[in-house]
């Protein structure tokens, strides 16, 4: 057994996003020799249930929790309860976002997990594309922003590039205008 444990698995309950059933996931990382696993989907606890019997039955450690996926941007967050008030929080959470909109949907924002983040592990997701103002700025005056490359300049410290930005840091270089 490896000391390898996987704790962002999303299942099929994560719709769309997701393609095995929990149990399929939890025997399979079993097979797979990992120390653990950790299934987090998408704003719900449904699958969960279904992955602690298979990962019960096979010894496995099971490491039940949930992604948190926000409306107001803020990075989704993979949330672990590791004691009783934990599980009542999150599960509190989640219902509070799904109040909040239709059937099927999950409406949260930061505030939200802030009131309720006691006795969770909590694991930020990093997003897919990382963007530094910079390059986003540099982005802009590429594609024609006519404010782009003052913003792009103020972003670096003002700066053009980073590699202007080290020569100015390094002793005896200068930047020539």
């Amino acid at each position: 057994m490896s000391g390898y444990a996987e704790l962002a698995v999303t299942s099929n309950f994560s719709f769309l996003r997701g393609g095995s059933h929990p149990e399929e996931l939890a025997a399979q990382a079993t097979e797979l020799g990992l120390a653990a696993i950790g299934i987090a989907d998408r704003n719900t606890v449904a699958g969960l249930v279904r992955a602690h019997s298979i990962a019960k039955e096979k010894e496995m450690q099971f490491l039940p929790g949930v992604r948190l996926v926000f409306a107001d941007g803020t990075p989704d967050i993979l949330a672990y309860p590791n004691c009783l008030s934990g599980w009542s929080n999150l599960t509190r959470l989640l219902t509070i976002g799904k109040r909040r909109t239709e059937k099927g949907e999950c409406e949260l924002y930061f505030a939200d997990l802030l009131e309720r983040a006691a006795g969770l592990s909590l694991i930020v997701v990093p997003p897919t594309k990382l963007s530094s103002p910079a390059s986003i700025a540099v982005r802009d005056a590429r594609e024609g922003d006519p404010f782009g490359e003052s913003r792009a300049q103020s972003a670096t410290n003002g700066f053009p590039s980073r590699r202007d930005a080290k020569r100015a840091t390094t002793p005896g270089m200068t930047i020539k205008p």
